[in-house]
């Protein structure tokens, strides 16, 4: 009996351990005293591309057929999934379908793997668990008829408050969460700048030999050889890395000059590699030393409260291109890279100085993302001081379990229970055999004594 209490008891603690294992391990507690607009978010950039299911290339008529949805998806797994690995905000393109139903696309790619409704419950799934942490749901890049209106109605139905930009303009978490009666989860539109700026963009691969295929398909195909090498075979020391770093200042400092991009801080020698003050030493009237002046996120007369960071591999018809010869894919030229722990790397080491990093847009955040999102919470909760992160921690088994994976911690527990159990049977079968051998040898000997 003690022991079928005991096995019932481990049962009892044990269950609700792996039901609600995404509450252990996963980002410091959020400042909510600092503004929304300097808060450091990791963004999943095109995160509904999470769901597009790639074809069998060996099944296709012709290479377009992989390799186009192959350079649109630029994430892995489902909203959960990426939120899990540190996203905490979600890029998300929509418009209306034939039937006027609400549809994530990617440029002109409908994304018709998941439906909206059940993207969202994926979403308010891990917010169930992690009540304290702050969410965007990022809406832009809209179109089709009343996909806005749709939107609203969606996200009333799960209590999803929508915010204005100009509400959100110098708020603090905490001022939000006073007006959202505590939901952490916030349906925000257009309200970032989203630092896009298509002569600048850094790619993966150099372009210096392409000329339409031939540069790559032709008798001398191979890797670029007049410029850098492709990000999957490069260093974090050399280009394309130095340049995007150099890019993400720029992001950082908001300001588009209009002079090529090569102002990081106009500073013309290590943009800001050192970690020391120099960050925005710009010559200039010093919007950016304290990061309470917003000008630079005006863009045609328009404040926008968030501003992105692009820390990804910007992709083109050419880098696709390009890309397929490799037989590679978005998602692997990222894995391969280890962009997302570069990224990390430089703000462990105190490279941004004092720049407020706020949305810090990343393609597939599970390889890094978590990593990033460590150390800019980090970051975030010591004032945006010049000192080293810390290592960040890794998540426990049961963090990254998804239905298939619980519904197979389950069995294993229910296994185990039953094997305890069948001990336990097995245990108290041998004690009354035990004990009735007691009970015949004590009458043996009593019937001994007798006849004695």
């Amino acid at each position: 009996m003690c022991d079928l209490l005991r096995n019932s008891l481990l049962l009892i603690f044990l269950v609700p351990m792996v039901l609600d294992g995404s509450k252990v391990n996963v980002l410091p507690q959020l400042d909510y005293s600092l503004s929304i607009s300097s808060v450091s978010f990791v963004m999943s950039h095109d995160a509904a591309s999470g769901y597009i299911t790639l074809p069998n290339i060996d099944y296709v008529d012709d290479d377009d057929a992989y390799y186009t949805p192959a350079y649109y998806k630029t994430q892995q797994g489902s909203f959960y999934s990426q939120l899990v690995y540190g996203a905490r905000a979600l890029d998300l393109r929509v418009t209306t379908d034939h039937e006027g139903d609400l549809v994530f696309k990617h440029g002109d790619w409908l994304i018709e793997e998941v439906d909206f409704d059940s993207a969202i419950k994926s979403i308010m799934r891990f917010n169930k668990h992690h009540k304290d942490e702050v969410i965007l749901l990022i809406f832009s890049h809209l179109d089709g008829d009343d996909t806005e209106e749709l939107i609203n109605e969606s996200l009333d139905s799960y209590s999803i408050p929508v915010f204005d930009c100009d509400y959100l303009y110098d708020k603090t978490i905490h001022d939000i969460l006073s007006v959202s009666a505590g939901r952490t989860v916030w349906g925000i539109k257009d309200c970032a700048k989203s630092n896009y700026y298509e002569d600048y963009l850094v790619h993966c691969y150099d372009e210096s030999d392409f000329d339409d295929y031939g540069g790559y398909y032709g008798d001398d195909a191979g890797a670029a050889s007049n410029g850098h090498a492709p990000c999957t075979e490069g260093d974090f020391f050399s280009s394309p890395f130095t340049d995007l770093f150099d890019y993400t200042i720029w992001n950082a400092n908001g300001q588009d000059d209009g002079d090529g991009g090569d102002d990081s801080n106009d500073d013309g020698d290590d943009s800001n590699d050192d970690g020391d003050d120099d960050s925005n030493d710009d010559g200039d009237d010093d919007s950016n030393d304290d990061g309470d002046d917003y000008g630079r996120r005006r863009v045609d007369n328009q404040n926008y409260p968030l501003n992105e960071i692009q820390g990804i591999w910007q992709g083109s018809y050419n880098q696709h291109v390009i890309g397929a010869y490799y037989g590679s894919t978005l998602v692997n030229d990222n894995t391969l890279s280890q962009v997302n722990s570069f990224h990390a790397q430089n703000v462990k080491a105190g490279k941004y100085g004092k720049l407020d990093l706020n949305v810090f847009a990343v393609d597939n955040v599970e390889v890094g993302g978590y990593e990033l999102a460590y150390q800019l919470r980090i970051r975030n909760n010591r004032g945006h001081e010049f000192v080293r992160g810390e290592n960040y921690k890794t998540y426990r088994v049961s963090e990254t379990l998804d239905n298939a994976g619980l519904y197979f911690v389950l069995s294993l527990i229910l296994a185990v229970s039953a094997a305890l159990l069948y001990m336990s049977s097995e245990e108290r079968k041998q004690a009354r055999e035990a004990g009735t051998s007691s009970e015949l040898r004590s009458d043996l000997l009593r019937a001994g004594s007798v006849v004695a």
